[in-house]
Formats: C-alpha cells, sequence, structure tokens
C-alpha cells in the first residue's frame, strides 16, 4: 500500500454503531404455561443509528512526504514537516437496513423463561466524504486545493457485522389467546467487525497539479521533482476494526 502524505502517526476513532433490530419470531415448546427446552429462531431487519469518525493527529505538507523522494535522506526535515498541525477531519456514516437473524436455546417455567441467544446482523454502509472541523490546522486545509475534484476525500465501512451473545429472561402475560406478549431483560456481549477505508486522491496533472504550486502543465520539467511524483497519487489507509463491549 502506498501512503503519499504525511508519515507521521494517525490516529483514527471510529464510531460504534448501534442497532435496533426489527425481528418476527418462531418458537416451539415455548407456549404459555409449558414447561421444558425450547428452541428459538428469528429472522428479520435490521437499522443501524448513524455514526461518526473522528479524524485526529498531526499532518505535514505534501512536501515533507518521504514516499515522494528517491531517498529517504533527501526529505525535508524543517520545522514545519517535524512539528505538524492538527488534521482535525470527521466523517458521518448513516447505514441502509439490513438483515438479521438470530437463534436462542432456553427453558420455560410456565410464563417465566430462561435462554441464551446468538443474533448476527450484516448492513451496508455507503462511503462519505470529508468534513473539516474548526480545529483543522493549515496542513491539512492548505491541501483542499490539491485534491482531486472527481473524488474528493472520503472514507468507507464494508464488511460490517455486529454479532450479539445474551442471556435473555422474559416473563410471558397471559392472554387465553395464540398471541402471547411478553416482558423481557436481557444482557451479554456485543461485537461490531468492519472494514474500514480513508482515501485522499490528489488531482493529476491535466487536472492541474502543478498550477497548485505556481507550476505549469505545459512546463512539467520546470516543477520539483516531488510535485511530479505527487500529482495522480493517493494517500490511503484500509485496516480491520472489530470492537467487543457489554450490551443490554
Amino acid at each position: 500500500m502506498r501512503y503519499s502524505g504525511s508519515s507521521r502517526r494517525r490516529i483514527f476513532a471510529a464510531g460504534t454503531f448501534l442497532a435496533a433490530a426489527m425481528l418476527a419470531g418462531a418458537s416451539t415448546l415455548s407456549a404459555q404455561g409449558s414447561r421444558g427446552l425450547y428452541l428459538s429462531t428469528d429472522v428479520g431487519f435490521a437499522q443501524g443509528a448513524g455514526t461518526e469518525a473522528a479524524l485526529s493527529g498531526p499532518n505535514s505538507p505534501t512536501r515533507c512526504d518521504r514516499l515522494l523522494y528517491p531517498s529517504l535522506a533527501d526529505a525535508p526535515r524543517d520545522a514545519g514537516c517535524l512539528a505538524g498541525t492538527e488534521l482535525g477531519g470527521l466523517y458521518s456514516f448513516n447505514p441502509e437496513m439490513g438483515l438479521a437473524g438470530s437463534f436462542a436455546v432456553g427453558y420455560a417455567l410456565g410464563p417465566l423463561s430462561v435462554e441464551v441467544e446468538a443474533l448476527q446482523r450484516h448492513q451496508v454502509i455507503h462511503n462519505t466524504l470529508l468534513t473539516l472541523g474548526t480545529q483543522a490546522g493549515a496542513a491539512i486545509t492548505g491541501k483542499e486545493t490539491e485534491w482531486s475534484p472527481e473524488r474528493p476525500p472520503w472514507a468507507d465501512i464494508s464488511e460490517f457485522r455486529g454479532r450479539q451473545f445474551f442471556a435473555n429472561l422474559t416473563w410471558s402475560v397471559p392472554t387465553g389467546g395464540r398471541l402471547t406478549p411478553y416482558l423481557g431483560v436481557g444482557g451479554g456481549l456485543s461485537q461490531v467487525a468492519y472494514r474500514y477505508y480513508l482515501g485522499f486522491a490528489r488531482k493529476s496533472i491535466a487536472e492541474g497539479y502543478l498550477e497548485v504550486f505556481g507550476g505549469s502543465r505545459a512546463e512539467p520539467g520546470a516543477s520539483p521533482d516531488w510535485q511530479r511524483a505527487a500529482a495522480g497519487t493517493v494517500s490511503e489507509l484500509a485496516t480491520d476494526v472489530s470492537k467487543i463491549g457489554l450490551g443490554f
């Protein structure tokens, strides 16, 4: 993976997706008033709440990127490259409705039931564009003229999946009919996992990258080597994220 731009450390804080599943269930041996072991399966739709990912950490001007030079020793080491300024970026994601399914094993004691449940959901989350905050430093704001108008800075979340492993306690409300409402509480472990991608595409020479620095596409040889090397490149980061926490 080529990562153009500052080689300094970035910290990416990705928000946790909270999903409320609307499930239509089918169960056996759990009718009101029965006793014994039962199995339950559920399938339905899962709607995830929107979330935000904050992009923070030091950032340096493009000219400081050591990957743009034939030798690492040729890269600038002045104060502007060593100190860097704050990134201060924000991405807002809005997932589509997805699919969810669960399987549970429980024991019914009349109207009271105790069960363990495993649930999994999948959702599609479209890519989104970068928004710079008020805390964004000069290095990142100065790069706004470098970005390709065809592919402005974006982030993408793919392969999103959520898993839950819960212990539940339910109380069936007697109605005398086939439909049995119930009250319940549950808690356990909840996991979200996804692939997180960031992309910053620079203008090509044809799009006017050299002009950003006062050069000309008509005379590319007059511009510094690092500018010609940076034109048309993409700074990117791709990483797998997995988070486990308590849920209820």
